[in-house]
């Protein structure tokens, strides 16, 4: 016994300290993984020292394997099944896991799991499972969570508090964000932020101003995250002086170097129709991403400028940029307002070579496109095409195959569209009811604008309303359409008296046409195919007078009428 003592001594080989010697060593090889293969030959050394149990080690392989960039989730699983009784930490590292892998279902899979195994959700819990509810559709999940967190008494604490207010922001909720927004007892820089982001995201750009005011009452310096969303409500509203505020902010703070920021401000400046000083800012940018040169390609767009749209993108790619879907989107619109088919078919060749999904906004611009183009053939083959349709992809092709002529095809796939469970927009039913228009179905028109507002609670705007009258004065009940048009809660625009117009033009009705032309003359209309109208209608009726007077109303106004014209894109020009 004396010898086995004086062995162990020898070696130094007291048992209890050799297995603490094997765990730091173990430990420290945890915390050195950089790759999975390293963190499984560290797990299997820990099964053959017996210290696969041991929760330090446990939790440091987990968290690497279930969080690390160069881990593996399905690995952590492994891990995790064989587990008895695993710690609240465990399960939050689970949770979290799922949630950074964009996985809703299994997070709130495992958190169903860690209640019926007896335990309770911390602060550390809740961020995670209220992320990947924000990427859920449905709302009942985050509020169900909510809920727990007001019975577990973390509903005001900073992360959970600031994790609802993306949920319900994020869900454009932001009633529910502003109530919670007033009770949190700390408001940091996220939570600002996250509100502005909120209302800037759901088109309410006044709020989201109002917000970024209140925030520079309460000294809460914004940083570049709070600049970009206040810069996207100024784009939203034309706010130019706001934005000029800003962008002194940003010059003094030195924060003009960030990419997203420089953006930001061009797409700003653009959108308040200071597309000079945009250009100016995109030219002195040091550092173009694709982002950037997407952002100066959509403000030429805008400003209907397709042709430098296109130069643009010649120089992009001459600068190496690899343009993305939101660049082709974007090309795609300046050729279809072109006319130019072929470079259209190249980016089209482009997209399908390089295995581009086109669901979304890329397949919707080639749709678009082809249909301007007058190739509605194609246009339906890649409607076909696209797996997973949304309400811009249906609303594009039934719009197309309504601008040629092909009102029953039109209203066929609005109904296959609803058959398909999708959910109509504004702009939708505008195609719907311009089908109906040109295809002289004038009850059917009728039954879509009922639908339209009871059904699916659209509110009619100036352009629905004139093309339903549209539909009436094509049809000639030009009496129905005047009375529509008395009646409508919205102050009638020039483009709905026009619809009148034309009606009493085809129809020979110059009384109405008279009525008509007053409350035209009340708008002052600057656009040259009014007054020719109206010259039109007295024309008809052999009243040379008023043939006359819209002539000389024209004349005085300096309103000029263009002839007709078409285009050749040569290559040349595009450079």
């Amino acid at each position: 016994m004396a010898c086995l003592d004086a062995r162990y001594k020898g070696h130094g080989a007291n048992p209890t300290e050799g297995a603490m010697q094997s765990k730091h060593t173990l430990l420290g090889l945890l915390q050195a993984c950089t790759s999975l293969k390293q963190a499984q030959q560290t797990h299997c050394q820990m099964i053959t020292k017996n210290l696969a149990s041991e929760t330090i080690l446990l939790n440091k392989l987990l968290s690497f394997c279930a969080i690390s960039d160069d881990g593996c989730l399905d690995y952590a699983c492994t891990i995790f099944s064989r587990t008895d009784q695993p710690s609240v930490l465990m399960w939050n590292v689970m949770i979290r896991g799922h949630s950074l892998y964009n996985k809703p279902e299994q997070t709130l899979f495992f958190f169903k799991g860690m209640q019926q195994a007896g335990l309770s959700p911390n602060n550390y819990t809740y961020p995670f499972l209220l992320k990947s509810c924000a990427l859920l559709s449905e709302t009942k999940h985050g509020e169900g969570i909510h809920g727990h967190a007001v019975k577990s008494g973390f509903e005001l604490d900073i992360f959970v508090s600031s994790a609802l207010l993306h949920l319900y922001a994020s869900s454009e909720r932001m009633e529910s964000a502003e109530l919670l927004f007033v009770k949190m007892p700390i408001r940091n820089v996220v939570s600002w932020t996250t509100m502005i982001a909120g209302y800037a995201h759901c088109g309410k750009g006044a709020d989201a101003i109002r917000v970024f005011k209140e925030m520079q009452v309460n000294n809460i310096h914004p940083n570049h995250v709070t600049l970009v969303s206040v810069l996207a409500a100024c784009a939203l509203t034309g706010d130019l002086e706001m934005g000029r505020f800003i962008h002194g902010y940003v010059r003094r703070s030195g924060m003009q170097t960030v990419t997203a920021l420089e953006t930001a401000l061009l797409d700003m400046y653009a959108k308040c129709g200071r597309l000079d000083v945009s250009r100016e800012l995109f030219n002195e940018m040091p550092d173009k991403n694709v982002i950037s040169w997407n952002a100066i390609i959509g403000a030429y767009n805008q400003a209907r400028q397709h042709k430098e749209a296109v130069r643009l993108f010649y120089r992009m790619r001459l600068h190496n940029i690899k343009p993305d879907k939101v660049t082709f989107s974007g090309i795609l619109t300046a050729c279809a307002h072109l006319g130019d088919g072929g470079l259209g078919q190249a980016i089209h060749a482009y997209v399908t070579k390089s295995n581009f999904n086109t669901c979304g906004a890329l397949g919707t611009a080639l749709i678009d496109m082809y249909s301007k183009l007058g190739d509605t053939d194609s246009a339906v083959q890649i409607f076909h095409s696209i797996s997973h349709k949304d309400a811009f992809t249906w609303t594009a092709m039934i719009a197309g195959l309504a601008m040629h002529g092909q009102g029953k095809g039109a209203l066929d796939l609005f109904e296959e569209m609803l058959r398909e469970g999708v959910h109509p927009d504004e702009v939708t039913y505008m195609a719907v009811l311009s089908a109906c228009s040109h295809a002289g179905l004038i009850q059917k028109g009728c039954e879509y604008f009922d639908c339209m507002t009871t059904l699916h609670r659209i509110q009619p705007t100036e352009e629905h309303y004139g093309c339903l009258a549209d539909l009436l004065s094509r049809a000639g009940l030009l009496e129905e359409a005047e009375r529509l048009v008395e009646s409508i809660p919205v102050k009638p625009n020039v483009a709905i008296y026009t619809a009148l117009l034309s009606g009493c033009r085809i129809y020979r009705n110059a009384d109405l046409a008279q009525r008509i032309t007053k409350k035209i003359v009340e708008l002052k209309p600057e656009r040259a195919g009014v007054h020719v109208l109206l010259s039109n209608v007295y024309a008809r009726e052999g009243r040379w007078q008023g043939v006359k007077l819209a002539r000389k109303v024209m004349k005085e106004k300096r309103i000029k009428k263009y002839p007709g014209w078409s285009s050749i894109i040569r290559d040349a020009d595009r450079l």
